[in-house]
């Protein structure tokens, strides 16, 4: 009987928690798959206005946490996803 007692209540502590966690939101970067080297200024002004918005619409974080775009092209640097990179294998 404690086992289950233990084990109810444990899992609300897990849910409670779970539930206090901030989200978190990344803007991932667009990819010009065109071809052009033109466009890809459009690419990144896109980025750019949409982590604006998002930013603008909840300023003190209080609901939601923009990760700065810098941080995001550093991790998807070191993942090496973007295919027109020449790392990319």
């Amino acid at each position: 009987m404690k086992r289950y007692v233990l084990l109810i209540s444990m899992l609300f502590i897990c849910t409670f928690a779970s539930s206090l966690a901030q989200v978190r939101i990344a803007v991932l970067p667009f990819i010009n798959m065109d071809g052009n080297m033109a466009y890809n200024i459009w690419c990144y002004k896109l980025q750019d206005s949409v982590y604006k918005e998002l930013k603008a619409l909840d300023p003190e974080g209080k609901y939601y946490v923009i990760l700065p775009p810098d941080s995001v092209e550093a991790v998807l640097g070191q993942l090496n996803v973007n295919p027109t990179s020449p790392e990319y294998p």
